[in-house]
């Protein structure tokens, strides 16, 4: 067999008996090791790899970085940034020689440990197809595949086969450490599993291959889609919410989330739970809104589309600041973003007062008639509905988390400098209605549905 492939080999049992057994069956093959520089017996593994390969007459290539050094600069879990090096390292060095693919020796137990993780992280389709045995175009080159021929095998299997050929291998004892969240899961959610479902390894790869079909269906529905729904370019992604509403949901979400993943691939915690918060916002029917999709990643919801930028603030694309609006007593007074406040004097108390977030009742003799809105300020503080002690306006609203672009927006009414009510969420209860008040304000918000 004349075509080279590049074998991951870090000298543990997978790697070692992926190399053996594809020199065995005559395929051409070259070994490539990474020297992570993290355990400080890192090295042995690379004199140990680099002396069998002299053994056995197999083309050896080598790399190192400092992996904790590439963590701390670039915000990455160690894991992550361990994983972005060594791939790198094995595609360039595949390329230089000539390779027509990267061949790593995951397997089944790697797979299940994969799919888990990805379900704990808020996954959707994409996560639990955990990883493919073939995978052209990658995140590392658009030329040569990644190659996972040993994804069925399970490692009881692999552990026999290089008992029963005497293949020698190094072991990882930080593999055995339950520190990182990927050896929790080998060493105490997989063995507890287990005891529900004896097959577990089994069933979470079989879910993988269905997830992974269902994948592949969804990227060909995608990409028939994506010019119509998203607009690309350096500044960032616009999403036309027209286009959105015509299509399926799961559609919306997995041509969002491949256009996301495209433009900012070093984003780590855009899960599949704010994607579907934001597709809700982008087909619902409120005309503004700002979301924090997470690493410095913002969307901005106007009209017509929703724009989606890295670095900048969401409410710069809302409204930077809106000016105070008197407050009219009797009729409508128009706000930002489409909310109208309804209010009504009323001189009879209600025999029960007992109203949902976006009403509220005043004392209108305590509060004085020269009320106004403004958006809240770091100063703002108010006394809870119910309570006794001050909070901070900011403070409550992130409580009630709302995201922090609508939080510098969000209007409070004020008689004076004293904040009434947060608009829509709760009254302050120094002005709250009492068997002494004799003329009271109804307020009501209406905001866009």
């Amino acid at each position: 067999m004349d075509q080279l492939y590049l074998i991951a080999v870090s000298g543990g049992v997978d790697s070692m008996v992926l190399l053996h057994a594809l020199k065995t069956k005559g395929f051409n093959v070259a070994a490539g090791h990474f020297d992570h520089q993290i355990r400080p017996e890192s090295n042995k593994d690379l004199v140990f790899v680099e002396g069998y390969c002299a053994e056995n007459e197999i083309p050896f290539h080598s790399g190192s970085g400092d992996v904790p050094g590439y963590s701390a600069a670039n915000k990455r879990s160690l894991e992550t940034a361990a994983r972005e090096l060594r791939y790198r390292f094995l595609f360039e060095t595949a390329e230089r020689i000539g390779a027509h693919g990267v061949v790593t020796g995951h397997q089944a137990d790697d797979q299940a440990e994969t799919v888990l993780l990805n379900l704990i992280r808020g996954a959707g389709i994409s996560g639990l197809a955990g990883m493919q045995a073939s995978t052209l175009p990658n995140a590392f080159s658009d030329k040569i595949p990644l190659i996972r021929p040993m994804l069925k095998m399970p490692r009881k299997m692999i552990l026999d086969y290089a008992a029963r050929h005497r293949i020698p291998y190094r072991v990882d004892y930080t593999n055995e450490m339950a520190d990182a969240r990927r050896n929790r899961i080998r060493l105490e959610l997989l063995p507890m599993l287990s005891t529900f479902n004896p097959n577990i390894v089994t069933a979470l790869t079989d879910l993988a291959r269905v997830a992974g079909e269902t994948k592949k269906f969804l990227l060909d529905e995608v990409a028939k889609v994506k010019g119509q729904l998203i607009t690309s370019n350096d500044a960032g992604v616009t999403i036309d919410r027209g286009i959105s509403k015509q299509l399926p949901t799961i559609l919306v979400l997995e041509t969002i989330k491949r256009s996301l993943q495209e433009q900012y691939p070093d984003a780590e915690d855009i899960t599949q739970e704010r994607i579907e918060n934001l597709v809700e916002l982008i087909r619902g029917g409120k005309r503004q809104f700002a979301l924090e999709l997470g690493d410095h990643i913002n969307a901005a919801g106007r009209k017509d589309s929703v724009r989606i930028t890295k670095g900048e603030t969401v409410d710069s694309h809302v409204t930077s600041t809106w000016q105070p609006i008197q407050l009219t007593l009797q009729g409508d007074t128009q706000l930002p973003y489409g909310w109208v406040l309804q209010t009504q004097k009323m001189s009879e108390r209600p025999k029960h007062i007992v109203l949902p977030p976006d009403e509220a009742y005043f004392d209108l003799t305590k509060a004085g008639t020269d009320l106004h809105m403004r958006p809240v300020t770091l100063s703002d503080s108010f006394i809870p509905f119910g309570r006794d002690k001050f909070i901070g306006v900011m403070d409550y609203l992130k409580r009630m988390q709302i995201p922090t672009a609508e939080r510098k927006l969000w209007p409070v009414l004020l008689a004076g400098n004293d904040v009434v009510w947060v608009v829509g969420l709760r009254a302050d209860n120094r002005y709250r209605v009492d068997d002494s008040t004799r003329t009271m304000l109804h307020v009501k918000v209406l905001r866009p549905s």
